[in-house]
């Protein structure tokens, strides 16, 4: 695709598809709103959530759990309907949970999507939760960790065991990491489930030399 048509549809594409679909809340359906306020408490009421994956023990921290029906819903018309609105004012919601110095000294790695997933979505959600993440907290985004491999949505696959076998060597780091050396590594993913995704990105990352690597999503699907 012509890169210039490519942008064009990237900025077209997800106004078109907020167009077809008007704003309806995600937890009750009202119209003229992403999430009403009532459904923002809903979706923040959980609160933080903490597991521990991957040999390395990477500590995830989540914003809420999956199972709150706003967060499932917002999350999955980002995802898989392209409204990108629902993404935005989720994120714009859940910030509040996250701990006021959680992003300090960090640098926030978002997972990658793969090319062919990146084009046909337009956005990696991943990536704009990073940056949405470092504008409130003032941190380092680094886009450097890429799929070299396409794997099956994890999402399809149930198995633990799977999951893990699915998600290992898709990723590589594409340039220069030595600015990760030493450095307080955070990866951020928009759900966390087995945590075999987030555990195969932190070996990679480990690569660099990191002080240390934790892990930020959206949301804990448990």
């Amino acid at each position: 695709m012509d890169q210039k048509l490519e942008k064009s549809y990237k900025r077209i594409f997800p106004r078109c598809i907020e167009w077809l679909f008007p704003s309806l809340c995600a937890g009750c359906e009202r119209e003229g709103t992403w999430l009403c306020g009532a459904c923002a408490v809903s979706a923040q009421s959980p609160g933080i959530q903490r597991i521990v994956v991957g040999k390395q023990k990477i500590v995830v921290t989540s914003l809420t759990t999956y199972a709150v029906a706003p967060v499932k819903t917002a999350l999955w018309r980002f995802k898989y309907q392209s409204i990108r609105a629902y993404g935005d004012v989720l994120t714009d919601v859940l910030i509040g949970n996250l701990p006021k110095n959680y992003c300090n000294d960090r640098v926030l790695v978002p997972i990658p999507l793969s090319p062919w997933r990146l084009r046909w979505r337009g956005y990696n959600q991943a990536q704009l939760f990073a940056h949405a993440c470092g504008t409130h907290r003032g941190a380092e985004v680094y886009e450097g960790l890429i799929r070299v491999h396409r794997a099956r949505p994890q999402v399809t696959t149930t198995d633990k065991l799977q999951r893990i076998e699915n998600v290992k060597g898709v990723f590589a780091l594409s340039h220069d990491s030595s600015t990760l050396h030493g450095r307080h590594i955070c990866i951020v993913d928009d759900v966390v489930t087995t945590g075999a995704t987030i555990a195969e990105a932190a070996r990679i990352l480990s690569r660099a030399r990191p002080a240390s690597i934790t892990a930020l999503t959206i949301a804990r699907d448990v």
